[in-house]
């Protein structure tokens, strides 16, 4: 555990306090340097930023974390001027290893992350390697400090989920490629973000969001052939755009060969392994990705729905034990409850789900398990009317789970010509298993490149 190491969101100590994108962003561009040091296992940003404002101890973050080092800081900006305070810490022992104060212009934050970033790998060079030892960090992405003020606002506002940050985000993500149209990381995010706003309904026209994504995707390569977030961005179009799972995967491939201890490149591995039916191996990416970033809900509520379809039940239900809360996680325990006859149980859990599209999908199978046919039809029917155009494969698997298979048909092509993501389990789903005898079923495997 002694090459480990931890970076926290840097606080703000802005006057106005009106500065927390760029505090976020700095400390994130650090880590993402760290990335990139041989032998060094980073904690993903996920899990990492979920201490932010919680002055926990330290030794209770690296327990949390797994790590055995943090790098901890704050910013103070006015106008123009840049002050940044950063410590880092050897938790076991209390220990300072390192500190330092920078007080420069804005427009040489580029210098400074690459300052901190050796200076903390210097600091650590015994853990890596047990010698000094020279390390190269990549070049800056973009010489323009306006650029990349920009790029880090909308990086900031595109992970507050909801529309208006995300409409705040698009107009930063522009900006940021209007002042240097070379910047390959902000074509890479806005490829991201374009193709999570068409998946979401937020975008009309699907097949026009996929195109522009894999565009900006491209577009991020060519610029910096070099850069993991764009052959991530590439390959969700690959496999929802074009039902492309081999080219999908060697994106992932090589973003993982770029970045081996980057969460997401496993999550992503590890969602395109599960679809093509390899659950064992898609379980061990999750485990992986899970070293990396522990307290990464997603990551667990996507191993303990590869449990269940490998019928691991029990052990499902221990990985959503070990999630922080998430949207999903009541229903996909209800999930579990509901494969083992526990209908129930499966109730109590979808109610308490806080999404509304998944507690209808899940109280509509609940209560179809129940033998309460009517609640079954209105939960089924809302979900329906709320939520057709973004929902289409759940619709589908409650009327499959109901065993009506010409609605379940209905709505998987429905899915198919949304680019519903969700259609990408349908090799493992459970929830299908009474369309598998059925022609249709086969068909629609060949059609989203899934019969092998």
């Amino acid at each position: 555990m002694a090459a480990s190491i931890a970076v926290l969101p840097f606080a703000d100590l802005s006057p106005t306090h009106d500065h927390e994108y760029f505090c976020e962003g700095l400390a994130e561009e650090i880590l993402n340097k760290l990335t990139k040091i041989p032998n060094l296992r980073v904690a993903a940003r996920t899990s990492a930023f979920q201490f932010k404002r919680q002055n926990q101890d330290l030794r209770d973050i690296g327990q949390k974390l797994d790590v055995a080092n943090i790098l901890e800081g704050s910013v103070q900006r006015e106008a123009n001027r840049v002050r940044i305070t950063v410590h880092l810490t050897k938790i076991d022992a209390g220990l300072s290893l390192w500190s330092e104060n920078y007080d420069r212009e804005f427009q040489d934050i580029f210098a400074v992350e690459d300052d901190i970033a050796s200076a903390v790998t210097a600091s650590l060079q015994p853990a890596l390697l047990g010698r000094q030892t020279s390390v190269t960090l990549p070049p800056p992405q973009t010489a323009n400090p306006e650029a990349y003020q920009a790029f880090l606002q909308a990086r900031y506002f595109m992970r507050n989920s909801n529309l208006e940050s995300e409409q705040k985000a698009f107009v930063y993500i522009n900006k940021a490629i209007q002042f240097d149209p070379n910047y390959a990381p902000a074509y890479a995010l806005r490829a991201v973000m374009t193709a999570e706003a068409g998946f979401n309904g937020r975008i009309v026209n699907v097949s026009t969001a996929i195109r522009e994504s894999r565009r900006d995707a491209e577009k991020a390569i060519s610029l910096d052939p070099n850069l993991p977030a764009a052959y991530l961005a590439l390959s969700e179009s690959q496999a929802t755009g074009d039902w492309d799972w081999r080219a999908a995967q060697q994106s992932v491939r090589k973003a993982r060969e770029l970045a081996p201890g980057d969460a997401d490149a496993l999550l992503q591995s590890g969602f395109l392994t599960m679809c093509q039916g390899r659950l064992e191996e898609a379980a061990e990416l999750m485990n992986q990705g899970l070293a990396i970033d522990p307290l990464a809900p997603g990551k667990h509520t996507m191993l303990a729905e590869i449990l269940l379809y490998l019928g691991r039940y029990d052990a499902a239900l221990q990985a959503l034990e070990k999630a922080p809360f998430q949207n999903t996680t009541h229903e996909v325990r209800g999930e579990a409850y509901l494969a083992q006859g526990q209908a129930q149980d499966a109730l109590v859990e979808m109610e308490k789900e806080s999404e509304e599209a998944w507690r209808d999908f899940g109280m509509a199978m609940a209560y179809y398990a129940l033998h309460r046919g009517k609640d079954s039809d209105a939960a089924l029917t809302q979900l329906t009317a709320k939520y057709g155009q973004v929902a289409a494969s759940q619709i589908a698997e409650a009327y499959a789970y109901r065993n009506e298979r010409d609605q379940a048909f209905h709505w998987l092509e429905r899915a198919r010509l949304q680019h519903d993501s969700g259609l990408g389990r349908i090799k493992v789903n459970w929830l299908l298993k009474n369309l598998r005898n059925d022609p249709r079923f086969a068909r629609l495997l060949q059609q989203v490149n899934l019969a092998e």
